[in-house]
């Protein structure tokens, strides 16, 4: 069975049922790691508090394989849900979008698809040479975090919208919430077959 320090949310792509399990890390933030039917890694993202009402989101992967299916929404929704108790008003993190890329794709359509991802869902973009010349409006921003090569992401923290339900000890995406039977039977069968300790 899961174990209660690890809290379990369910999302629905292309018909299959992904479990994704939430860690807590540091002092407040979150190890969020995805997992196909299969029990293979699909995705991940990290996020933590850095200073008073202020979260820095780490980078989110999604493996290729399953990109295009919201994962990485689903993601940024299901951390816009576990932060609503903290008084959060800022989320920022950075990204260079080559990286973490097995194949050589054509560089500008690539950023072009990392930056439209994140502008659908209401990051503000930003190069460090605007940053570097307007600091001023960006003190809630950690320096240590980043490299010059990388983009800036960061938005206010958006409350009250929130896609996930608890329902028993799981939180169930709202694209489910029409699939509780099949629910059932997943969590049954991840429940026998998956051993959280030795994730």
């Amino acid at each position: 069975m899961f174990e209660s320090k690890e809290r379990v949310a369910l999302i629905s792509c292309f018909q299959e049922i992904f479990c994704i399990i939430i860690n807590d890390i540091y002092l407040d933030g979150f190890q969020i790691e995805v997992y196909d039917i299969n029990n293979n890694l699909v995705g991940n993202v990290n996020i933590w508090q850095t200073c008073d009402k202020v979260f820095y989101l780490c980078d989110i992967f999604v493996e290729e394989k399953v990109r295009k299916n919201n994962i990485g929404t689903y993601l940024i929704e299901l951390i816009d849900y576990l932060i609503k108790g903290y008084d959060c008003k800022i989320i920022y993190g950075s990204f260079e979008p080559f990286e973490n890329n097995k194949k050589q794709y054509d560089k500008v359509n690539l950023e072009r698809i990392v930056k439209s991802f994140y502008e659908k869902n209401h990051f503000s973009l930003m190069n460090f040479s605007d940053y570097y010349n307007n600091r001023d409006k960006y003190l809630f921003i950690n320096e240590t975090y980043f490299e010059d090569d990388r983009i800036l992401i960061y938005r206010d923290y958006i409350p009250g919208n929130y896609s996930f339900i608890q329902i028993s000890n799981f939180l169930v995406h709202e694209n489910l919430i029409n699939r509780l039977d099949e629910v059932d039977r997943f969590v049954k069968k991840k429940s026998m077959k998956l051993d959280l300790k030795g994730q």
